[in-house]
């Protein structure tokens, strides 16, 4: 029986690829929790203006989910932590994608609050696709995982 090795991440073309992926997307997210860092009233008041959130949950969650997007932003830039930053970053983009769908059901659109939390991208279609192709990106690079090869 041949005994099944691991290969190293980032082997070969595509392996390097998806790091430098990785590596990109752990950019986008590291940016976008930053600029909501270094002003967390904005960000609360864009939170709210999404009417989703209990008015007493919108300051804890507007200074605990970028710093969450830091975290995990940061977490894809090692390959031993990875696949959890990318695991966090698939929940926090479903719950944002969740929140753009709500909006868009109920006919509003507000400024996202995504990248610059005082205004941004307006909620609607062009958000959703956006947030979709970020999360396929990421879903891609979680299920890619460690390829395994026969010794």
């Amino acid at each position: 029986m041949k005994k099944i090795k691991r290969m190293p991440e980032g082997t070969g073309a595509a392996g390097r690829m998806a790091v430098l992926v990785a590596w990109i997307m752990a950019t986008l997210f590291l940016y976008s929790g930053v600029v909501k860092i270094a002003d967390p009233p904005a960000f609360a008041r864009a939170l709210f203006r999404y009417r989703l959130l209990p008015d007493a949950a919108v300051n804890p969650a507007a200074l605990w989910i970028p710093w969450i997007e830091v975290l995990a932003g940061g977490a894809l830039f090692f390959s031993h932590t990875r696949r959890a930053g990318l695991f966090l970053l698939l929940g926090l983009m479903t719950v944002f994608t969740a929140a753009v769908t709500v909006l868009l059901v109920r006919g509003k659109s507000i400024p996202c609050g995504c990248f610059d939390p005082t205004g941004g991208m307006e909620t609607g279609w062009v958000l959703l696709i956006r947030n979709a192709a970020i999360m396929i990106v990421l879903a891609g690079l979680f299920f890619r995982g460690e390829r395994r090869t026969r010794a």
